[in-house]
């Protein structure tokens, strides 16, 4: 049956089930555009999501590279004071060493001169009245 003879017909069985057939049809084509939209917008903003964790990684990154650059210059600060400590050490050992021979070569000169006087104890040791 053509479109004529539905129209004559006074819109019967078989327009209703045209216009039933075009709804339907309609309604798929308004389904598949909400769906391409959708879908265009979840592209969107996952390519959103994807730029914004991209700029992320490299601010990251070159903070990233700011704090290895710091810890490096703190490890050769860090180096360097060890030196010095190691050197001061190496130096108090050092003057003590010297003072203790020069307290026993002190020791043994007073014991040539005076003979018969006890030995004094150090200063750090001798007690204050």
């Amino acid at each position: 049956m053509s479109t004529s003879e539905v129209a004559s017909n006074g819109g019967g069985v078989e327009a209703n089930t045209y216009n039933k057939a075009m709804e339907a049809m309609v309604r798929e084509e308004t389904r598949r555009q909400r769906n391409r939209e959708h879908a265009r917008v979840s592209r969107e903003r996952k390519r959103e999501h994807l730029e914004a964790l991209q700029k992320e990684n490299e601010e990251l990154r070159t903070y990233l590279g700011h704090i290895e650059s710091h810890n490096e210059q703190l490890k050769s600060s860090l180096e360097g004071a060890q030196r010095q400590i190691f050197v001061g050490m190496s130096e108090i050992t050092r003057l003590r060493e010297l003072l203790a021979r020069e307290q026993h070569e002190n020791r043994r000169l007073a014991a040539t001169k005076w003979p018969n006087q006890p030995p004094t104890a150090p200063e750090s040791q001798q007690q204050k009245p």
